[in-house]
């Protein structure tokens, strides 16, 4: 399989390496990781209630995001169905200038790291992969990817974080970030899976789902950030509430 130059080894950025040097191709050793910036002017806002009054990137790699307006019930959290009212941010997955389709052989990687000193309400917050993030019928978006959730009565430092499918999701506890990784080719969805790493990077925990998706071929893929809380009507986000988090990717298509 011949390696193609995705990015610049001694940058991260994408592209291939702009330097001179051997012939090869780019390494794809140590790859950088991709910031989530909701700010930049990519990301498309689904806000069905319109309960958000906006996003700040407070810089470090982490978004602040508040809310304008209350929001309760099985409808506003990620892990129960049948529809998903909360607010999610969704943009095409690019790679070198290539919209990355359901056909393709593709891994997606995401880091997901809380702050949890911003801890208003019992929150979760999502990163996935998704074929219909614009749709709200859980069953209906395709997705797939990264989880964490907090409580207010735990600590600062201590909160769940896992992989979550559809309207679902699978958690371990008390670790700084997760790194989750699925991969989707032929239109169908692998497993998701998912370690914990604490504040040394050291991996302790870990957590898998089977997404059981499968579809077309042809269909353009899409990156998915989703906030709300955490998991029924008693968990109610009041207006003025924030959430503070941190999300990275990275994304690579190989030849089938």
């Amino acid at each position: 399989m011949p390696i193609f130059p995705c990015f610049d080894p001694t940058t991260g950025s994408s592209g291939g390496s702009t330097g001179g040097g051997g012939g090869g191709g780019a390494s794809l050793y140590d790859l950088a990781w991709t910031d989530v910036d909701l700010t930049d002017g990519s990301w498309t806002l689904r806000d069905p209630g319109s309960k958000l009054s906006g996003v700040t990137n407070v810089g470090g790699g982490f978004m602040r995001v508040q809310w304008a307006n209350a929001a309760s019930g099985a409808d506003y959290n990620w892990t129960s169905g049948p529809n998903h009212l909360a607010p999610r941010w969704y943009k095409d997955l690019v790679i070198d200038g290539n919209t990355v389709t359901t056909g393709d052989l593709a891994f997606i990687m995401f880091r997901m790291e809380l702050d949890g000193t911003v801890n208003d309400f019992n929150q979760a917050i999502v990163a996935a992969h998704a074929v219909w993030p614009e749709l709200d019928p859980a069953n209906s978006m395709s997705a797939a990817g990264g989880y964490l959730s907090k409580t207010t009565g735990t600590a600062a430092t201590n909160y769940n974080l896992g992989v979550w499918t559809l309207s679902a999701a699978t958690t371990t506890n008390n670790k700084k970030y997760m790194v989750s990784v699925a991969h989707r080719g032929g239109g169908g969805v692998g497993v998701v899976c998912g370690q914990g790493y604490d504040a040394s990077n050291v991996a302790s925990g870990n957590v898998s789902r089977n997404a059981n998706l499968f579809g077309s071929t042809s269909l353009t893929l899409r990156l998915m950030i989703g906030v709300g809380n955490l998991q029924d009507s008693v968990n109610t986000v009041a207006a003025g509430n924030e959430q503070k988090f941190s999300i990275k990717y990275k994304a690579v298509t190989v030849g089938v």
